[in-house]
């Protein structure tokens, strides 16, 4: 993990989703040396069981990312946060992934979230510091995604193309350049 990527934040998320739903698997997307993340998570008392670490290149990323359920976005509330949008967001999204995110992704990544329902934002970075209202919509859109898997990955698909893609990048800027 990277310092930007809070494996701490990674790892308590991962505890409160567990929490929630006793079935979840985690499958971490890295090319880091597996052994390396793997004692991360042990020293956190993660079991191995409980995830699968996998180094992989940046072309396998998308392939691999279309199996999971939920893709996870703790993002600290800092200027380059609120300015620049992650691409993980994008590359989840392209992949059919609903996300689980922080307020603190970039106003973009907040809007499509929240309107366009491809997600769930918590209240804070820290799962102890989550309110109630975050503890019980969590819960709520976890089992949602168990019920609806397929048509969230719609959802997430239709978000991509509609707000990620270069086509449709183009016609935006066509119409700017246009006036």
């Amino acid at each position: 993990f990277h310092e930007w990527q809070r494996a701490e934040d990674v790892i308590r998320w991962c505890r409160q989703i567990r929490n929630i739903d006793k079935d979840s698997f985690f499958l971490i997307l890295s090319n880091e040396k597996p052994e390396k993340i793997y004692d991360i998570f042990f020293r956190h008392k993660i079991k191995e069981v409980e995830l699968l670490i996998k180094s992989v290149s940046c072309l396998e990323v998308p392939k691999l990312l279309s199996i999971a359920d939920l893709g996870l976005l703790p993002r600290r509330r800092l200027k380059v946060n609120e300015v620049a949008s992650p691409l993980k967001l994008s590359e989840y999204l392209a992949a059919g992934v609903p996300v689980l995110a922080t307020p603190f992704v970039d106003q973009v990544g907040k809007f499509i979230i929240e309107n366009q329902k491809t997600g769930f934002l918590t209240n804070s970075v820290n799962p102890q510091n989550w309110n109630s209202k975050t503890g019980s919509g969590l819960s709520k859109f976890i089992g949602l995604i168990k019920r609806n898997r397929r048509e969230l990955a719609h959802l997430c698909h239709i978000s991509a193309i509609n707000n990620f893609s270069w086509v449709r990048s183009a016609e935006l800027l066509k119409m700017l350049y246009s006036d």
